[in-house]
């Protein structure tokens, strides 16, 4: 898992990053406690209105329809402008309760999308269960996805184009998990059940 913040990749569970020394305990400090979120759509800076909430999850429902153990989570809230999106993203993509308990580990599925209303940027992580198929290249296509809309302040358009962009990575994969397997057994025996495409 690359370090939200160097980028470097942390060796297994490591606590702390062993290049930078970044910890979630230092964000614990830096940001409080995680806010109430929703498990699907949670805008805290209140750029959406009822239409654009409405298009947001429907767009999220029909992603997550071909990938039903996939999950997909988007956070809009107001950051501080030099704040590090990559480390609030990871922070809250840890301590916002967005996936169960039983969803630790491989069995964790979830897309979470950050998107800084101050700045209009945004940041997106994978769960370790997707970590193999999603790497961080993937996830900055995802992102780029996005640029148009976020430039004009547009978040729904946004995240939906975020989204259409990770089901398409998402498809891709699906066609390829045969091919994979010899080469990633594990990690693809872990997938398959996501895939239902």
């Amino acid at each position: 898992m690359p370090c939200p913040v160097c980028e470097q990749e942390i060796p297994g569970h490591a606590p702390m990053c062993p290049h930078c020394g970044f910890e979630l305990a230092h964000a614990d400090r830096a940001y409080g406690a995680v806010p109430l979120l929703n498990h699907e759509l949670t805008d805290l800076a209140g750029v959406l209105n009822k239409h654009e909430r409405a298009r947001v999850s429907a767009a999220i429902a029909q992603a997550e329809r071909p990938f039903p153990q996939v999950h997909f989570a988007v956070v809009i809230s107001k950051f501080q402008e030099n704040a590090p999106l990559r480390a609030i993203t990871f922070w809250i993509f840890n301590r916002g309760e967005l996936s169960s308990p039983f969803e630790s580990g491989a069995a964790c599925r979830l897309v979470l999308f950050v998107l800084d209303a101050t700045a209009n940027r945004a940041s997106c992580m994978a769960g370790y269960g997707l970590e193999p198929f999603l790497p961080g290249e993937k996830l900055a296509q995802i992102v780029q996805s996005a640029q148009t809309a976020l430039s004009r302040g547009d978040y729904a358009n946004a995240v939906i184009a975020m989204v259409k962009n990770a089901v398409m990575v998402l498809k891709s994969i699906a066609v390829t998990l045969p091919q994979n397997k010899a080469a990633n057994a594990n990690a693809v025996s872990e997938m398959e059940g996501a895939f239902v495409y």
